[in-house]
């Protein structure tokens, strides 16, 4: 199911299963038409987690899209992190029961042969390294793939948020979870100014304390969502589930989705939970007019995962 709308959203297999009130949410939002769906096999989180996620295996992942092949725009193909004779398995397993997943490329994958069947198969191919790889390797990367596909690959770049390289790239589509994890683990602000077309990442003590600048653009922002500076500045601002850097990266990165809409890119974000879809979904059907009061009002108790 292709829904057209600006608000995608990746959300990983590992993250879905089981979460009976989640996946019913997920469901209601993708048939209304408010979110674009892509499901990711949670190879990468499992890999990471200090969990044994035994639920993230090739038989059950299969078993699950056999029903939700049918509420998303593409999944991925379930890959093993390290291990390339593996994963050609688990794609041949998921080949042979029906389901027609997206390729994942891997920063070491240089069987270009088998790209390119993948390709014939499904036009869409994840291209794996952009979370830890910026550079000049990626781009030549996504062009390499580009040139050996002939033009045929619609490239996914896993993680690959990078403005406005990622536009000037043959991309189809992109996904970030710095939305989320930038505010929580280090207090980042993500901002996207078309006004300076750039984005920000910014420490607010960092602009506090003089070692990097007050954007004017974001003193605008600030003040049109009702923030005002004396608030960002407040330390406890940035704490808890409704804090201020969460809401100000929600808020932009909805305002680079429909920027990157325009110019035929899907920019993804990386969801993991009911609570921050609803809030997201909150924010993106309220975009023209939300202040963060208003948020504040709507979310001001936990929302139960």
């Amino acid at each position: 199911m292709y829904n057209d709308t600006h608000l995608n959203v990746l959300i990983s297999y590992a993250y879905m299963y089981g979460q009976e009130r989640f996946l019913n949410y997920i469901k209601e939002q993708t048939c209304r038409g408010t979110i674009n769906l892509m499901i990711d096999s949670g190879a990468f989180t499992k890999h990471n987690s200090k969990q044994s996620m035994q639920h993230v295996n090739v038989a059950d992942y299969c078993k699950f899209l056999q029903e939700w092949q049918h509420y998303c725009e593409k999944y991925v193909m379930l890959d093993v992190v390290g291990n390339a004779p593996q994963s050609k398995l688990n794609y041949q397993t998921m080949l042979d029961c029906g389901l027609n997943p997206m390729f994942v490329a891997t920063m070491f994958d240089k069987d270009y042969e088998g790209i390119r069947k993948a390709v014939e198969r499904n036009r869409n191919i994840c291209v794996a390294g952009g979370v830890t790889t910026k550079s000049d390797w990626m781009t030549k990367r996504f062009q390499d793939i580009w040139k050996q596909t002939n033009g045929k690959a619609l490239m996914h770049g896993l993680g690959y948020v990078t403005y406005p390289k990622m536009l000037q790239l043959h991309l189809r589509s992109v996904d970030s979870s710095t939305w989320k994890t930038g505010a929580a683990r280090f207090g980042q602000t993500f901002f996207f100014s078309m006004e300076d077309n750039r984005t920000y990442m910014l420490l607010q003590k960092d602009i506090r304390t003089g070692r990097a600048k007050f954007p004017l653009a974001l003193r605008r922002q600030l003040a049109k969502l009702e923030i005002p500076a004396k608030l960002y500045f407040t330390e406890e601002a940035h704490h808890g589930e409704n804090n201020v850097n969460t809401f100000i990266n929600i808020y932009n990165s909805i305002l680079l989705q429909k920027y990157c809409k325009r110019y035929g890119l899907e920019y993804f974000m990386a969801v993991g939970s009911i609570s921050d879809l609803r809030r997201i979904v909150y924010v993106s059907e309220n975009i023209s007019n939300i202040t963060y009061t208003e948020y504040l009002r709507e979310f001001g108790k936990e929302v139960v995962a």
